[in-house]
């Protein structure tokens, strides 16, 4: 019953956070809603929970969906015409995410 506490107050948490994203008309308020509610009971909360695996892949999934559902068919043609300068930045911004996330492994 513990654990099904807890996962009701992460879900209240998310819920909250979706509707105060929308009324406030922020971009994708579900996928956004989600982030900071989690942020929130990590945060807060001492009761670490755990995803079977089949459900972080269908978690995975529908947030690839929520992404490109927002892409728009022009900007991508846009940004077709400039395809080395996008892939460089995209390089560089991997780049200094790994090289971030091994200095805070490291430290």
């Amino acid at each position: 019953m513990r654990g099904s506490l807890a996962w009701l107050r992460l879900t209240a948490l998310i819920a909250a956070s979706i509707a105060i994203l929308a009324l406030i008309h922020a971009p994708s308020p579900t996928l956004f809603g989600g982030l900071v509610g989690s942020l929130i009971y990590a945060l807060a909360s001492r009761h670490e929970l755990s995803l079977p695996p089949w459900a972080f892949i269908i978690g995975q999934a529908i947030v690839g969906i929520s992404i490109g559902g927002m892409v728009d068919l022009p900007t991508l043609r846009g940004l077709g015409a400039h395809w080395v300068i996008v892939l460089a930045v995209t390089l560089g911004t991997l780049v200094l995410s790994v090289a971030a996330g091994q200095v805070l492994r490291l430290h």
